[in-house]
């Protein structure tokens, strides 16, 4: 298997991180980025992320594992933010902020995971709307500052592999973009018993809305 080059890793790097001169510096001087409207410029192009930034302050990335095929590469990706800034394409009008909204699109296999915080603390999960209780594992219970005694496994909670203990706990705060709750219910789970940290109904529920449409989940607060 061929080496992903340095230069594609720095581009990620700068998407991930905002950082627009690293991305400049990794595009060539006669760029074709080629969106449904129209074709950009390498100018154009940088003038477009500096925008996208701006308006979405939170805007984030994700991508499948880069992938060769013959002498090309191809990288799947997925992204998404809330617009809590003010959003000034070159030669349009700017958009002003349209609240605390968050849209997460869906990957391969047809689930809505994201960055979430909790506690302060950042931590990847799943939407899960048959899920009653947010769900984490004992590592993440750890890292968001839950303390934990095995006494306090007392909970009985049925899964597919079978009837397993559980901790019931409170999350003190619960972020993605600029929507927070606070003291959101939640149930801490063995790691062997639950992999992906599920975002379910006691998050949700406190929502103004969600809505999964056309492979996008939206929530707004």
């Amino acid at each position: 298997m061929q080496p992903i080059p340095e230069v594609l890793l720095r581009y990620i790097e700068g998407l991930k991180t905002h950082d627009i001169d690293k991305i400049a510096g990794t595009v060539s001087e006669d760029l074709q980025f080629i969106s449904a409207t129209r074709t950009l410029t390498k100018p154009e192009f940088v003038k477009m992320i500096t925008a996208l930034y701006t308006g979405f302050p939170d805007w984030h990335y994700d991508h499948d594992p880069v992938e060769w095929h013959g002498d090309l590469l191809a990288v799947k990706w997925r992204q998404g933010g809330t617009h809590n800034g003010v959003f000034a394409m070159p030669g349009l009008a700017p958009v002003q902020p349209t609240g605390r909204k968050v849209v997460i699109a869906a990957d391969g296999r047809g689930h809505f995971s994201s960055t979430f915080k909790l506690n302060g603390r950042q931590v990847d999960g799943m939407i899960d709307t048959g899920a009653t209780l947010v769900a984490v594992n004992t590592s993440t219970a750890r890292r968001i500052g839950l303390s934990l005694n095995p006494s306090d496994f007392s909970h009985e909670v049925n899964t597919a592999n079978g009837s397993i203990k559980a901790a019931v706990v409170m999350i003190d705060r619960l972020q993605i973009g600029s929507i927070s709750v606070d003291g959101v219910q939640a149930i801490v789970l063995d790691d062997k018993a639950l992999r992906t940290n599920l975002i379910g109904m006691s998050f949700l529920n406190r929502l103004g809305k969600y809505q999964a449409e056309n492979g996008t989940l939206l929530l707004v607060q």
